[in-house]
């Protein structure tokens, strides 16, 4: 149960969501926005009475927006409108004023996750085992029906490794720190999540508290120590590892309780002494590393900075 407690928590640091009536401009502030850590939402008036609705971007990260109009007379062609927001801000559209527009009457739904919906993930690549090179492990997959009454994301495969006290969680692949948090409601261990270049997003569990080596919006690389093994239960020490693009629920009905994004999850193809292999739940995998993992999407300042 606590795995999956686990899994709810992290889910929940990266999304949002809330609803709102448009106001008469008239009575429009300079901007106005809605109380999140991530995402602040705000409306810019434009010479003639249109209005600019604005995503900024509080956190590191890529972030997806949806926005629903509930109603929209006869202002949108589309109610149900995605946008990434990889910047600081974005101009997600421009209601326009017309005769037979009343700004009262409008009300919309926003959502907004980590991820980008663009992403498309890397095929083939091979990642680095999140521990010590040359040390075996057991590996442990989840197994659920459903997650808070939802159906599983595409590819559910999230793994645990059994690991020991005092073993160094290390980076599976190059990217930059985006969320630095807890695994689960009782902080009893911590948390991180790092965006990779083709947009997919690593997310690391069960890290012990206190003992980060990386900061928020470090450059990371296969090889880079993160944080200790965290505890899990009674004497027994492990991380969790998810890699996942985010992607657009294709069953997503407005107005059910559904949630307009979805998790598209992705199993990893690790680098062993054996060569690549992806892991089987229950059985010894073992960790390989060598400089052709670690350099293979740095830049060239990166490369003769990691030759020196």
């Amino acid at each position: 149960m606590k795995r999956l407690s686990v899994i709810l928590f992290t889910l929940a640091l990266y999304s949002s969501a809330f609803s709102q009536n448009l106001p008469d401009p008239r009575d429009l502030p300079k901007h106005a926005s809605h109380d999140n850590p991530a995402v602040e939402i705000r409306y810019e008036m434009r010479p003639g009475g249109s209005i600019d609705y604005v995503a900024r971007k509080n956190v590191p990260g890529t972030f997806s927006v949806m926005l629903y109009f509930h109603h929209y007379d006869k202002i949108l062609e589309d109610r149900l409108i995605y946008a990434t927001i990889e910047g600081n801000k974005k101009t997600i559209l421009t209601l326009k004023k017309d005769d037979d527009f009343t700004w009262g009457k409008v009300s919309m739904s926003v959502h907004s996750n980590m991820g980008d919906i663009k992403a498309e993930h890397t095929p083939g690549f091979i990642y680095r085992l999140p521990f010590s090179a040359g040390k075996s492990t057991t590996p442990i997959t989840m197994e659920a029906k459903q997650i808070d009454n939802q159906p599983l994301p595409q590819g559910w495969r999230p793994v645990d490794f059994i690991l020991e006290k005092g073993d160094t969680v290390f980076a599976i692949r190059r990217g930059k720190v985006i969320n630095i948090g807890f695994s689960d409601k009782n902080r009893s261990t911590s948390s991180m999540a790092v965006e990779h270049a083709d947009g997919s997003v690593a997310v690391y569990n069960n890290l012990e508290n206190g003992t980060m080596m990386v900061a928020l919006e470090d450059i990371i690389y296969p090889d880079t120590p993160l944080a200790l093994a965290g505890p899990y239960g009674e004497n027994t020490y492990r991380v969790g590892i998810r890699v996942w693009s985010l992607m657009k629920n294709p069953k997503y009905v407005p107005d059910t309780g559904q949630m307009p994004f979805d998790f598209s999850y992705i199993d990893p193809v690790f680098a062993t002494p054996d060569g690549p292999m992806q892991y089987i739940s229950g059985e010894p995998i073992t960790a390989a590393i060598d400089n052709d993992i670690i350099i293979k999407e740095m830049t060239r300042q990166e490369i003769k900075r990691f030759g020196k």
